[in-house]
């Protein structure tokens, strides 16, 4: 599957969570991404070859992955899990999708409690 498919993917499952703004960042650089917000806070950055999404509760999930492959997951500061997404052998979609909507849920809430 090529980064061009596995970004389409990406895109649609984003899309599907509510109130999402679609956006770039660090445009015209080498590292920009596409970015997808809820209120002003961005949950999804897909970018050249990889995509950060932040976790909570499936955060000790992505630690065992990238214990297991660390060339692929990487678990960083505050949540934040980074994810090489590469040509010929992409993560589970499922488990993509599964992330997405964590990450976006957990900056939904904090904007519904304002």
């Amino acid at each position: 599957m090529g980064q061009e498919k596995i970004t389409r993917q990406l895109t649609a499952i984003a899309k599907r969570q509510g109130e999402v703004v679609e956006g770039v960042a660090c445009a015209g650089t080498e590292v920009e991404s596409l970015t997808f917000k809820v209120g002003v806070k961005t949950f999804l950055f897909i970018g050249p070859g990889s995509i950060r999404l932040k976790l909570g509760p499936s955060l000790s999930e992505a630690e065992q992955l990238a214990k297991m492959d660390s060339a692929r997951y990487r678990v960083g500061a505050q949540g934040w899990v980074k994810i090489a997404i590469s040509d010929g052998d992409p993560p589970p979609l499922d488990l993509l999708q599964r992330w997405i909507a964590e990450s976006y849920g957990l900056f939904a809430k904090r904007i519904k409690k304002r």
